[in-house]
């Protein structure tokens, strides 16, 4: 062996030996359970939403996963829902014909209103359902995948803490100006920060839309402008017209702010959040000029008459 490529390979083997931690490994792992959890949630959810719908379909108005899925563990049948209902509030008009007989006044009963106009509501959409009886069986059924669900929903929360906490941690320039989750994106595809690091800004760019990259080669048009950089808040915060330059200028900063977090410079972030202040700048600056009108030039119209006319300037040539 040459004492060049020994050389080479001793100074690949520390470059191994110097990410003990392994810190991208760990957040590719959590990144991957958080979006297997996320689509098992999904598949759930779809099927407990059709199968509850049976019974109640006018509960589906509710668009949020969790307000929906403890809907169901209230309500439960809604048949004796209603029932349940209407007991509580013939015994709750004694109870007030009771009270205002004695002289006693209710100081909160403001903060009930809005939970009384949603179980208004649900009754209301209850009585006038069209969906058909279900057995306990079913519906018991029903409210234990839905704990599941809710259940599943907690731990994806704490493993998103988990990966924010390691990003900002490991690596906090690019945590600052992308986020955790498009960090993990990008790591994900490439495989390690090291890798991630080499690339040139150019390659960031695309990164994530290698297929509508190739097929343009192919048929010779336009190139896409952003893969994944697409998901950040810079490129969506502005309009159609400038995402191109703004997606161009994000991924330098990143490319930048992926070597420095390799090397391990600048372990606060400060570099990270610069570079967010001055894209948050050029978008600024970029939608001051939009708002801006530039004042129109009013062009003055001239209209000749007889008297501007002088004949005098007449060739003589022309006179007969």
């Amino acid at each position: 062996i040459n004492q060049e490529t020994y050389n080479m390979m001793v100074l690949w083997i520390c470059h191994k030996l110097s990410d003990y931690d392994q810190s991208d490994k760990y957040i590719i792992d959590t990144f991957t359970t958080i979006e297997e959890l996320s689509k098992s949630i999904n598949k759930k959810y779809t099927r407990i939403r059709d199968w509850y719908s049976i019974h109640f379909p006018e509960l589906s108005r509710i668009t949020d996963i969790k307000e929906y899925l403890n809907g169901i563990l209230k309500i439960g049948n809604r048949i004796k829902y209603v029932s349940d209902i209407h007991d509580s509030e013939i015994l709750d008009n004694d109870s007030n014909g009771d009270n205002e007989g004695k002289g006693h006044d209710d100081s909160n009963g403001s903060n009930g209103d809005d939970g009384t106009k949603l179980n208004d509501e649900i009754k209301k959409l209850a009585l006038n359902s069209m969906g058909i009886e279900i057995s306990d069986h079913d519906i018991s059924k029903i409210q234990e995948s839905s704990r599941d669900i809710l259940m599943d929903l907690e731990r994806k929360e704490n493993l998103m803490k988990i990966l924010e906490a390691k990003c900002e941690s490991s690596f906090p320039n690019l945590f600052f100006l992308i986020g955790s989750t498009l960090l993990s994106r990008f790591l994900l595809k490439t495989g390690s920060i090291s890798k991630f690091s080499q690339l040139p800004s150019s390659t960031i760019q695309i990164l994530g839309a290698e297929k509508s990259f190739n097929q343009a080669i192919k048929n010779k048009k336009n190139t896409p402008k952003y893969g994944f950089i697409y998901d950040s808040f810079f490129v969506n915060s502005i309009d159609d017209k400038e995402k191109g330059r703004i997606s161009r200028i994000l991924s330098n900063k990143i490319a930048l702010c992926s070597r420095v977090d390799l090397q391990r410079l600048d372990k606060e972030g400060n570099f990270g959040k610069k570079c967010k202040k001055g894209i948050e700048k050029i978008i600024s600056s970029l939608n001051d000029r939009k708002r801006i009108k530039k004042p129109k030039l009013k062009q003055k119209k001239r209209v000749v008459t007889i008297e501007d006319y002088d004949q005098s300037k007449d060739s003589k040539k022309m006179k007969l």
